[in-house]
């Protein structure tokens, strides 16, 4: 006999009529419905799971929670209640409890899809990513036909860098639903990931129309900023602040974009209001002390470092060190790369190093050496693009090759992201090359600490015995002192703030004479650099088209990143030039315009001879230059060579870290400098050595004017500059036959063994 909804006493009838208002929208009157049921049967199980459902769609979740918990007192074996219990612990952030309650709704109903999906969003939300993506295909294998299933699996594909699956089940989930908004944004996120820009935008545009919510509008600010449409990603990123109380990321992303646009003050508006609601976002505090540094203003630049300090050191107190690796690199970016000297690299990582290698040692382990005849040597990198420290150990690597020692087995351990130029180039070389991207799985969400954690593992199961730490100081402080490998080396590319009992040897660059050279009390030895990597020639054709852009007779010109140029006494030497010489115009580069250094040549009256052109192909503009000047008093490296390579005369300076301090500094000064002022310069002439070398900035000033106005000694100076980088290219084999004797000889220090490579 069918029952009779009608009657205004039937609780049966008021509780499905308040399912019927909710999915209608109507809440208040579904709730009301509720009570009505309720009224007529207080216990009813079913009108208190409805009213629990209808309570957390209100974000009401304590309120929701005690009507599932009466729910299921009423019934303890009604999952539906169960489903809503599950889900008003997850509103009320208590993961482990919903997860355990999602369960007992599992084993109640084993083909509850809804409830298997919300499993996996908890399961996401506490990284771990294997079972949110079981619970995931259960849910769709259990239901099929529900898009936000599809979705949510899509998104933990994603995760899991299985990008083509995760594109498919987006695509799953938009054709089932056309209107599901989330379904759209992850496709257009798994669509980016693959590269498809212009259809990752659509989607994410699609998303946005159908609910333009915070996270839709976030996301499609996130990929239209990674394309570098940043006027589109700002709009974007208005928008989201708009749909709702900005959280600090939020802020932060939309200051960075218009950090990157030149707008100074607008960015630093946005990055105050961030730490307005968080006053120790590490990220905003370094974005907006960056810009201060970049803006002369120093005090309020330390004023926020010392707060991002703290952070630190209160994450490291902590024992959070996954937490800590993340502080480290945003405050490295942002207060430590902004000023290129010895001591300020010093000084900055002095103040954390001590504590955050006593965070290391807590994940020490013993590493047995594997004491073969051959030599691993794992080459750890942040990340694998064609950079001027890439360039330099790949050159190493071809010598290696060249050398044909079968004792050296080097190979190359990438953490962060990588491009296809630099793959294909390792692959070139034949060089056996692990990808943490690919190598750990979900590494994306993978914490730091874990991660080097698994690279220690994977360092052993490669025989590795010596781990090569390729330049940056980024959490190298952190992954010696737990011992990565029996021997550690810590090979400097550019400045030395870190030393310690825990690196085994300190590698640095130097001319072909020198032994070793003192940084911060610590001797490191002397490695030539390979920096002739490439002597093919420019297409000439590119060469004419790119010098016709810039109207200038004679065009100088400093290819560089942003924190090189930014150099006061540089940029004045720079804009004396140029009033001396109004025929000439100034070329320079950097990932972004710094406002320091345009508004300089703003107020030093030169601005409109002076051409800022980005992120470029170094190789073509340095040779379609007519004089190169090195920045001081930090020089360059690859870049200048490309420059003698082409015979373009370069202009150095007298001092320990540019091309001519590089090669020369320990014959023109007493010995035991440590990258100070020449005591005792012993430079007769500016053109004494291959390398021209002004001795003082009115120097610089005045050999930079004679070879503006004498092209007949501007071409002698470049043809001594071209013989000096071929007589460099050819010294590359030796160059790298003394890297890996001296990292023999290293080994064998700290293993006791006599090194088997020969020194050179």
């Amino acid at each position: 006999m069918s029952q009779d909804f009608r009657g205004s006493e039937n609780p049966v009838y008021w509780t499905e009529k308040s399912v019927a208002l909710r999915q209608s929208g109507e809440l208040d009157a579904a709730i009301a419905a509720c009570k009505r049921a309720l009224a007529i049967a207080p216990q009813d199980a079913s009108a208190l799971s409805s009213l629990a459902h209808t309570l957390r769609w209100q974000g009401r979740f304590t309120e929701a929670h005690d009507a599932a918990g009466k729910a299921i007192e009423a019934a303890p074996h009604l999952a539906v209640a169960w489903f809503n219990y599950s889900a008003s612990l997850e509103g009320l952030g208590r993961p482990d409890e919903a997860i355990a309650a999602y369960r007992r709704t599992l084993a109640l109903k084993p083909d509850y899809a809804e409830a298997w999906s919300n499993l996996g969003n908890v399961l996401t939300d506490q990284k771990r990513e294997d079972e949110a993506l079981d619970a995931y295909r259960r849910a769709a294998g259990h239901n099929p036909n529900l898009a936000p299933i599809w979705s949510n699996l899509g998104g933990a594909l994603r995760h899991s860098r299985r990008t083509e699956e995760a594109i498919d089940a987006c695509r799953r989930a938009t054709t089932l639903d056309p209107g599901y908004a989330s379904g759209w944004s992850n496709l257009g996120l798994a669509l980016h990931d693959q590269g498809q820009t212009a259809e990752a935008v659509n989607a994410l545009r699609r998303a946005v129309a159908l609910e333009p919510s915070p996270v839709a509008w976030q996301n499609l600010g996130d990929v239209l900023g990674a394309e570098g449409h940043l006027g589109e990603a700002e709009r974007a990123y208005r928008q989201a602040v708009a749909a709702s109380p900005p959280a600090a990321a939020l802020l932060t992303r939309l200051g960075t974009i218009l950090k990157q646009q030149g707008r100074a003050n607008e960015a630093i508006d946005a990055f105050r209001q961030a730490l307005v609601i968080d006053p120790i976002h590490v990220a905003a505090l370094a974005e907006i002390g960056q810009l201060y540094c970049e803006l002369k203003q120093p005090e309020a630049a330390e004023r926020h470092y010392r707060t991002a300090v703290a952070t630190l050191l209160a994450a490291i107190r902590a024992g959070d060190a996954a937490t800590a690796l993340q502080y480290e690199a945003r405050i490295f970016r942002g207060f430590v790369q902004t000023l290129e000297t010895e001591a300020h690299y010093r000084r900055r990582f002095s103040d954390w190093h001590a504590e955050m290698a006593a965070l290391g040692a807590r994940f020490r382990q013993a590493v047995s050496p594997v004491r073969t005849q051959q030599q691993v040597i794992a080459f750890f990198l942040h990340s694998g693009h064609v950079l001027g420290h890439t360039e330099v150990l790949l050159k190493l690597l071809e010598g290696a090759k060249a050398i044909g020692d079968a004792r050296i087995i080097p190979r190359l351990y990438v953490f962060g992201s990588f491009d296809n130029e630099f793959l294909e180039r390792v692959e070139r070389l034949g060089v056996p090359l692990v990808l943490l991207e690919r190598a750990l799985p979900r590494a994306a969400s993978t914490p730091l600490d874990q991660q080097f954690l698994w690279l220690r593992e994977r360092l052993k199961q490669d025989r590795a015995d010596i781990c090569v730490w390729v330049s940056s100081p980024i959490w190298a402080t952190f992954a010696f002192s737990m011992r990565l490998a029996p021997v550690q080396v810590f090979w400097a590319l550019r400045f030395h703030p870190i030393s310690g009992p825990e690196i085994d040897g300190h590698i640095t660059w130097g001319n072909l004479n020198e032994k070793t050279r003192r940084y911060g009390g610590q001797e490191w030895e002397v490695v030539p650099l390979p920096f002739a990597i490439d002597d093919a020639p420019p297409d000439p054709a590119k060469l004419n088209e790119l010098r016709r852009r810039f109207p200038e007779d004679v065009l100088l010109g400093t290819l560089a990143r942003e924190e090189k140029i930014n150099s006061a006494p540089f940029l004045r030497a720079v804009a004396d030039i140029l009033i001396a010489n109004p025929r000439a115009g100034y070329l320079w580069t950097g990932r972004r315009e710094h406002p320091g250094i345009a508004g300089f040549f703003q107020s030093a009256g030169v601005a409109e001879r002076c051409h800022f052109v980005g992120w470029v192909d170094t190789k073509l503009y340095a040779a379609a230059l007519d004089v190169f000047l090195e920045s001081f008093p930090y020089g360059f490296g690859i870049i200048g060579y490309q420059a003698f390579a082409a015979g373009v005369p370069v202009l150095s300076y007298l001092d320990s870290y540019t091309l001519f301090g590089m090669h020369y500094w320990q014959r023109v000064v007493t010995p035991g400098a440590d990258g100070a002022a020449p005591p005792r310069p012993r430079l007769s002439a500016p053109d004494e050595y291959p390398i021209l070398c002004a001795r003082d900035a009115q120097e610089y000033v005045l050999l930079a004017g004679r070879l503006i106005r004498d092209a007949a000694w501007r071409k002698e100076i470049g043809a001594r500059g071209l013989a000096f980088f071929r007589s460099e290219f050819q010294n590359n084999a030796a160059y790298a036959q003394r890297f890996f004797a001296t990292v023999a000889r290293i080994a064998a220090r700290r293993l006791g063994n006599p090194p088997d490579a020969q020194s050179p």
